[in-house]
């Protein structure tokens, strides 16, 4: 191994694992980088669990370290045992493990495919059922990551959007035991405020997100009530509850009402924002917004008549289950500087969205134009 090579890992490796390196406990690993054909020019992003380069066309390799939260609950299992898990639990929601090339008692590394991660102004009624679908199955398989924010996301070529970072995974009843639930909210809401507003949720309410991050704070907001149509926060209050069942059913009933709420209109899928004035960031927007909505010929849609635009309601997987004895949990960091994937997949990796799941068209409309959702 040449010394260029150890010097250049040293500069690309997350502080924590420092006393590793400088002890030659990732000299093993290091070598298979080396002999695998990575390099400088390679380098994507270096995060708190992994370091991740382009490798192969379409593929990228990762170093990983095994101090994250999966192998903390669960010291027996393997990494083999992990791949398992994520392919079979999590068909079609995870982006599964290709290859293992390494794997000793602190660090592996594996090949993954190459995607481009979701940017949050692609958030639409389908991208946000997809993302329920992903925390609906965590929680049923009892394996909980709350980092949701969108560079975790990415789409694969067959047009479904993948849970890219999950090495953190951890059993989601400690989740709910220690009502750590306010980061699963303040990810959706960011991703639930680019649906309704075209914008981040500091720049919607005014208000800073470090507000939010203690469970009591969120408690106080009221969940958001003065931001949000009353049916989002009630879904975000469900995370609250310590209860699966309650979360799940929830997150079902959500996801009805989307689908059922959306009409479209000269064929483009419009995203809705409330006409409540508490939903308005300001006077001016709301009198544009009023006005134009009074000026609109569209009438919003009745939930008694099935329109042929509305989009269909989507039904998640049913992967089959392992009989591995392992938990099935897996959560992604519980650090707020997430950023294992925002280039993990980078992009200038463009797959065209027109084959997701539900062909559903980009909202290419002005951003005032609205409809009030029923």
């Amino acid at each position: 191994m040449s010394k260029e090579f150890i010097s250049y890992i040293g500069q690309r490796i997350p502080l924590k694992w420092k006393p590793d390196y400088y002890n030659g406990v990732l000299n093993q690993a290091m070598t298979v980088l080396e002999k695998s054909g990575v390099k400088n020019t390679d380098f994507i992003v270096s995060g708190s669990t992994c370091v991740v380069w382009n490798y192969k066309p379409g593929l990228v390799i990762k170093l990983c370290t095994k101090r994250v939260e999966y192998f903390k609950h669960f010291p027996t299992a393997s990494v083999l045992s992990f791949r398992k898990l994520v392919t079979e639990q999590f068909a079609s929601l995870l982006l599964p493990i290709q290859e293992i090339l390494y794997d000793d008692e602190h660090y592996f590394i594996y090949v993954q495919e190459k995607i481009r991660v979701l940017d949050l102004s692609e958030i639409t009624i389908d991208v946000l059922i997809q993302i329920l679908n992903i925390v609906k199955k965590m929680f049923e398989q009892n394996l909980l990551t709350c980092d949701l924010i969108s560079p975790n996301f990415g789409w694969h070529r067959d047009g479904l959007l993948y849970l890219l970072d999950y090495h953190d995974m951890k059993p989601a009843t400690e989740f709910l035991q220690k009502t750590s639930w306010s980061k699963i909210i303040r990810c959706l809401m960011e991703h639930v405020s680019y649906l309704l507003f075209k914008k981040g949720f500091e720049e919607h309410s005014g208000e800073s997100i470090i507000d939010w991050k203690n469970e009591t704070n969120m408690m106080k907001k009221k969940f958001g009530a003065d931001y949000f149509p009353e049916y989002f926060v009630t879904l975000f209050k469900s995370f609250s509850s310590g209860d699966k069942e309650i979360i799940c059913n929830n997150i079902i009933k959500f996801q009805t009402i989307l689908s059922k709420g959306i009409t479209h209109g000269d064929g483009n899928n419009l995203v809705i924002i409330p006409s409540s004035s508490k939903h308005i960031v300001s006077e001016t927007d709301k009198k544009k917004r009023e006005k134009q909505y009074h000026m609109s010929s569209v009438s919003p849609p009745s939930t008694h008549h099935k329109s042929e635009n509305k989009i269909k309601k989507h039904k998640s997987p049913s992967p089959p289950v392992t009989k591995e004895h392992h938990h099935r949990d897996h959560d992604h960091h519980d650090h707020h500087d997430h950023h294992d994937h925002h280039d993990h997949h980078d992009h200038h990796d463009h797959h065209d969205h027109h084959d997701r799941r539900h062909h559903v068209k980009k909202d290419n409309l002005p951003k005032e134009k609205c409809l009030q959702i029923i």
